[in-house]
């Protein structure tokens, strides 16, 4: 008889667990990932992130143009 994985799930994901994401910020924030300063605005109710850069002070000039908008 060959051994099989079926636990009777009927397609559940044994093992992995359901994880909530916190929101994300608004504003200029450090992306670690990007390891850039990260544009962030809120549009149609959610948070886009409009762009990267390396100097923060660039970043904080276009955050406010685009909050003018």
């Amino acid at each position: 008889m060959a051994k099989t994985n079926d636990y009777g799930g009927q397609g559940l994901n044994r093992g992995s667990s359901f994880h909530i994401k916190k929101p994300l910020d608004e504003g200029v924030v450090w992306g670690d990932k990007a390891k850039k300063w990260l544009v962030r605005i809120r549009k149609n109710g959610q948070i886009c992130t409009m762009g990267g850069h390396i100097d923060k002070k660039k970043a904080e000039e276009q955050y406010t143009i685009l909050r003018g908008r």
